[in-house]
C-alpha cells in the first residue's frame, strides 16, 4: 500500500521514483531572445517601413490632382446639364424611337389589349417622389393605350405613404387628356398600411380592408367598383413600382386570389432586370421597364410627337451618347499620359 504522495492508500501500484515529488534542482533558464539572421532582420525592417508608409500622410503640392479633378467634374456636370436641359425644353426629335420592342413589353401590350371594355382595373402606385419623373414616363404610354382603347374603371391604391398624392398627380397630369374624374371613372383607395400583412389582407378581402376612399366615401358603392367584391373580379392588376420588394410582395401575395386577372408591371430601369425571372416564369403577364420599355409601348400608340416618352427620348439618348463619349475620351487621355510617363522613365 502506498503511504505517501497522490497515490496514498492504493494497492499494487508501481513504485514511485525517489525524489520525483520534489525537484532535485532549480529549472534551467532558457533564453527568450529571438535568434534571427541578418537577412531576416532586413526583411523585418522592410516590412515595418511598408506598414509605416501606409499610415503616414503624404503632403500634396499646390494645384494638385484633386483641384484639377474638381474642375473637370464641374465642367462635365455643366456640359451634361446644358445638353440634357436643352434637349428637354427645346423638344428636339433628333433620335428616333427604337423599332424593336422588348418581349416583355409586347406581352404587356397584349395583356392590356385583352382587357374587356369598361372593365375594372386595379392600379398600384408604389414608387417614391424621387423617381416620379422616370415612373411617369415609363407608365404613360401603356396607361394611355389602355384608357384610349378600353375605357376601364380604375381603382388606385398604394402601400407608400406618398403614393396617393403621386397617383392623383399621374391622373391629373400624365392622363389629363383622358378626362378621368375621381368617383366617376376612377376611385382612389389611398394608403394601404401594414406592408406585406396589409397586402395579404387586401388580396383576401379588399372591401373589408379598404372600405373607404381618400374622401371617406363608401368606395365599393361607387361606379368604378360596381360588381367588384374580390380581387379576382378585376380584369387586370397593374403595379407601378421602383423597388423589387414592393413588386415582389404584390406578385406573391396575389398569386392565389387574382384568378384570371392579368398582372402587369411598370418598373424603373433599375428594378426591371430583377423582375424578369417572374416574367419568364409566367407569374407576370408583361412588363414595361424604364424609358426604353416605354418607348416600345409608345409604338402601340403610333409614336405620338407630344407624348411624354417622345419628349424625354432625345435627352435620354443624348445623355447616353455623352456618357459614352466621355468614357472614350477619358480612356484616350489616360493612355496618352501612360505613354508620356513611360517615355520619361526610358529617357531617365
Amino acid at each position: 500500500m502506498e503511504t505517501r504522495g497522490p497515490l496514498a492508500g492504493l494497492h499494487g501500484v508501481l513504485p514511485s521514483v525517489p525524489g520525483v515529488a520534489t525537484p532535485s534542482s532549480k529549472p534551467k533558464a532558457h533564453s527568450i531572445k529571438l535568434n534571427a539572421s541578418e537577412e531576416q532582420q532586413a526583411h523585418a525592417a522592410l516590412l515595418e517601413q511598408i506598414l509605416a508608409a501606409e499610415t503616414s500622410p503624404v503632403p500634396m503640392k499646390a494645384g494638385s490632382v484633386v483641384s484639377s479633378q474638381r474642375v473637370l467634374r464641374w465642367l462635365i456636370t455643366v456640359l451634361l446639364g446644358i445638353a440634357l436641359a436643352g434637349a428637354t425644353f427645346v423638344g428636339t426629335q433628333i433620335f428616333p424611337l427604337p423599332a424593336d420592342v422588348p418581349i416583355e413589353t409586347s406581352n404587356a401590350i397584349a395583356a392590356v389589349e385583352a382587357v374587356p371594355p369598361d372593365a375594372p382595373v386595379l392600379v398600384v402606385f408604389d414608387y417614391e417622389p424621387s423617381t416620379v419623373g422616370e415612373m411617369e414616363a415609363s407608365g404613360a404610354s401603356l396607361m394611355d393605350h389602355l384608357l384610349l382603347l378600353k375605357h376601364p374603371r380604375l381603382t388606385l391604391i398604394s402601400t407608400s405613404a406618398t403614393g396617393s398624392a403621386l397617383a392623383e398627380r399621374f391622373m391629373s397630369s400624365v392622363l389629363v387628356n383622358r378626362s378621368y374624374q375621381r368617383g366617376v371613372q376612377y376611385v382612389d383607395l389611398g394608403y394601404l398600411p401594414g406592408g406585406l400583412t396589409g397586402v395579404y389582407g387586401f388580396t383576401q378581402s379588399p372591401s373589408l380592408v379598404m372600405p373607404y376612399d381618400v374622401d371617406q366615401g363608401a368606395a365599393w358603392q361607387m361606379p368604378p367598383l360596381q360588381n367588384v367584391t374580390r380581387l379576382s373580379d378585376f380584369a387586370a392588376i397593374i403595379i407601378m413600382t421602383d423597388r423589387l420588394e414592393s413588386g415582389r410582395v404584390w406578385i406573391e401575395q396575389s398569386a392565389l386570389t387574382r384568378g384570371n386577372a392579368s398582372l402587369i408591371l411598370i418598373s424603373s430601369a433599375q428594378a426591371g432586370p430583377m423582375f424578369l425571372p417572374y416574367v419568364d416564369a409566367g407569374q407576370v403577364n408583361g412588363m414595361v421597364a424604364g424609358l426604353n420599355g416605354a418607348a416600345g409601348a409608345e409604338q402601340a400608340n403610333g409614336g405620338q410627337p407630344d407624348s411624354v416618352v417622345r419628349r424625354y427620348w432625345d435627352a435620354y439618348s443624348l445623355g447616353l451618347l455623352f456618357a459614352v463619349v466621355m468614357i472614350l475620351l477619358g480612356g484616350l487621355w489616360n493612355f496618352a499620359l501612360g505613354l508620356r510617363d513611360r517615355r520619361a522613365q526610358e529617357g531617365s
